[in-house]
């Protein structure tokens, strides 16, 4: 059987991803074949009907592919032309706070390469230690009761349980080889633990739940965040006094909102750190062994987003 063309699967798995808009037309924008070892191409995708943003620029670098908003760079779609189509990560980015969302695990691809393959991706031993350290500081939240509206989401390993003061830890692994991925409410494994469910997928466990609040759903992985933060944090830019108080800041929220309501003020803030990753701070970092998660869109370059930032921080 004839395998889909590249534009024909891109098409499909755009048309997927945002249901309400017909795929009018795929269009090869520009092309480069000499970009190192990469070869890399942009497309535009057209829609039928207008969403937040009716055109979609989609950048191919070798095997992977990078889908943006032109506008408010709503989604990153990763297609992997080498395994066939994937399911995407999803990143809401809003400028307007009050409908400020995040879906999925931010950053999640990045601790999944530390924690993972960190000789591979060139990751030290020492950000290897340093992730393992907060992904235990964060797993140590099963033993906080949370109550009501105050909810988190955060991701462990299977390395990560071995570790936990948890009786029922052999209860999680004997559902981690039952199910590759499969949902199951939360009191099956935790408990007391007032969260909606977990899911197992890929070897994979995530705790997941919603901060609500103007109506919108808030996926957050403190891990992801953290790491983020960290290698940020290696970057001259954020090296400073800024930087520290930010870094600062979050933790600090972070460990407030088991006990408080989350305000705009908090979500302001984690704006602030989405926009860190989207201007690439993390990737430059590593010396450019890894391609940036996350490419500007064309009417956003680096400059205006680093004087939003510095804008960001003189508010917070």
């Amino acid at each position: 059987m004839k395998r889909a063309s590249f534009r024909d699967r891109l098409k499909r798995h755009a048309s997927s991803i945002f249901p309400e808009c017909g795929i009018c037309e795929i269009e090869m924008v520009s092309r480069n074949p000499k970009r190192g070892k990469l070869e890399t191409a942009t497309y535009k995708i057209k829609m039928w009907k207008e969403c937040k943003s009716n055109v979609i620029f989609a950048k191919r670098f070798g095997d992977s592919i990078y889908a943006e908003h032109k506008d408010d760079i709503e989604a990153t779609l990763r297609l992997s032309r080498a395994d066939g189509i994937k399911t995407p990560e999803l990143f809401g980015f809003y400028k307007d706070i009050n409908s400020f969302i995040m879906k999925g695990a931010v950053g999640k691809s990045l601790f999944n390469m530390i924690a993972k393959r960190p000789i591979k991706r060139g990751f030290s031993s020492e950000l290897r230690g340093y992730v393992s350290e907060v992904a235990k500081s964060v797993a140590a939240l099963q033993n906080k009761s949370l109550a009501g509206k105050e909810k988190i989401m955060y991701a462990l390993t299977e390395d990560d349980i071995d570790s936990l003061d948890l009786s029922s830890a052999s209860r999680v692994k004997e559902i981690l080889r039952e199910a590759n991925s499969t949902t199951y409410p939360v009191s099956r494994i935790y408990g007391d633990l007032k969260l909606s469910h977990v899911l197992v997928k890929g070897g994979e466990i995530q705790i997941i739940d919603c901060f609500p609040f103007s109506k919108c759903f808030c996926y957050i992985n403190p891990v992801a965040f953290s790491v983020s933060m960290e290698l940020a944090q290696r970057v001259p830019y954020f090296s400073g006094k800024k930087f520290k108080e930010m870094r600062s800041i979050f933790y600090n929220e972070y460990q407030n909102s088991v006990d408080i309501d989350v305000d705009l003020s908090f979500m302001r803030k984690l704006e602030i750190l989405k926009k860190c990753e989207l201007l690439g701070y993390f990737s430059r970092s590593l010396q450019g062994r890894m391609p940036l998660l996350h490419r500007l869109s064309a009417n956003m370059d680096s400059r205006y987003i680093r004087k939003s930032i510095e804008r960001d921080l003189k508010e917070v």
